[in-house]
């Protein structure tokens, strides 16, 4: 386990800013964001090639804060490997046990062990300087291992690697990360190759630390516009919502030519955001009408991928979708050909800053008791069902409990809220 509590380090003009992030045991790791984010430096921190300024690092529970790195029980990784070239693939291996003060035969033995589970072992005696990409990565990691760490750290440690070699050892990770069940900590700027490892993620942008969670989370609730787009959003959209009535409820968004249904319930001016393999496009030809139709527009531009094909559905605002290449050979579309674009309700995401039905206190307390009225409600409906952020929802639920507009039951080991109505409400 990997605890940094409340890290701050500042060097030039920039600085880790009150960072912390819980790695539990056994986890695999991926820490993202753009080059010069501070990845390197927040793991160059955890594991004492730099002192904090301010805050502790605990490793399984003990603060390591004040320890030397080789005392502190990680295996670290750089991203240029550190190899020495003046060493056998053997010497650079066995070079982490040399503090430890090992008998020969005791350190011959844990250099073997830890290249037969990398499938280096043929490679001991040959000098590390003829060796590709990917055997050089495997040594670095076996040189990492054999101290027998608590905690891996991995520094961009694909980047080196061609594409085709870079999905290669990204599943060989994995499967000796499933196989050690190790700790581990994996630095990258890609989100592919985060989805291709990962149990969890955080996303980190000029020394703080943005958002964490599973690549689901997110991929499907980015908490600001910074991560959506560092998640290859495009579609981030301003509208205006109204709520709607009826057995499904839910919100109904404006946005330029747009009209777009979502199950959450908002009023007023909104932000939102719709995932590009979320956009279904269908020919206008095939049907005058189609379900959860948000537009009718022309096809501005296809780009092909392989995998998928970017296009561009004109309109104010445009949208960017990503359909199969099949789809696109069926119907014979290309630039220019009419199309529908459709996005289901449950493909809108609520962004954050556009949350709010209303920006005053109390009409944040409305939203909440008109959700609560309609049904019994838990926190966690609201929170999904509203947008907001769950101490936002805390609030606004304890507020309305203490003005006796709020009854609370327990369910199922739940705790729902009820809502009354205002005495106003009631006169009329």
């Amino acid at each position: 386990m990997l605890f940094l509590d409340h890290v701050f380090y500042a060097v030039g003009g920039f600085q880790l800013s009150d960072v912390t992030l819980r790695v539990v045991p056994g986890e695999y790791f991926v820490l993202l964001g753009p080059p010069g984010a501070g990845k390197s430096i927040l793991m160059e921190c955890a594991c004492g090639l730099r002192r904090v300024h301010a805050g502790r690092i605990f490793i399984d529970q003990v603060n390591v804060t004040g320890q030397e790195p080789r005392t502190r029980g990680i295996g670290y990784v750089p991203q240029d490997y550190a190899l020495f070239p003046h060493r056998t693939v053997r010497g650079n291996i066995e070079f982490g046990l040399i503090p430890q003060g090992l008998r020969r035969r005791e350190s011959a033995g844990r250099v073997n062990a830890v290249a037969d589970v990398l499938g280096i072992g043929h490679l001991l005696p040959r000098q590390v300087g003829g060796l590709s990409g990917g055997e050089r990565q495997r040594v670095a990691i076996a040189r990492a291992l054999v101290v027998q760490p608590k905690v891996l750290l991995l520094d961009e440690p694909v980047s080196a690697l061609d594409e085709s070699t870079r999905r290669v050892v990204c599943g060989e990770l994995r499967a000796l990360h499933d196989r050690l069940r190790l700790t581990t900590i994996h630095i990258s700027h890609n989100q592919q190759e985060a989805f291709s490892v990962a149990d969890r993620a955080g996303i980190l942008f000029d020394g703080n630390l943005a958002q964490v969670g599973t690549l689901g989370d997110l991929l499907r609730k980015p908490c600001d516009d910074q991560v959506a787009q560092f998640m290859c959003c495009e579609n981030i959209l301003t509208g205006y919502a109204t709520t709607q009535d009826g057995e499904h409820g839910g919100s109904c968004i404006e946005s330029g030519n747009l009209s777009v249904k979502t199950r959450h319930l908002c009023r007023g001016d909104v932000r939102f955001l719709v995932r590009p393999e979320d956009v279904q496009v269908t020919p206008a030809e095939v049907l005058e009408e189609v379900p959860n139709a948000v537009t009718r527009g022309r096809l501005r531009q296809i780009q092909d991928y392989g995998a998928y094909c970017r296009v561009v559905v004109e309109g104010e605002p445009a949208l960017v979708a990503y359909v199969s290449p099949a789809l696109l050979a069926q119907h014979g579309l290309r630039p220019g050909s009419d199309v529908w674009a459709v996005i289901h309700p449950d493909a809108v995401q609520m962004l954050p800053a556009g949350q709010s039905i209303s920006k005053t206190k109390s009409d944040g307390q409305d939203s909440v008791l008109e959700m609560i009225q309609r049904r019994p409600c838990s926190l966690e409906d609201i929170v999904d069902g509203l947008g907001m952020h769950r101490n936002e929802v805390i609030k606004y639920v304890e507020e309305l409990a203490a003005n006796g507009l709020l009854e609370k039951r327990s369910s199922g080991g739940s705790l729902f809220y009820s809502g009354k109505h205002r005495p106003e409400e009631t006169q009329r």
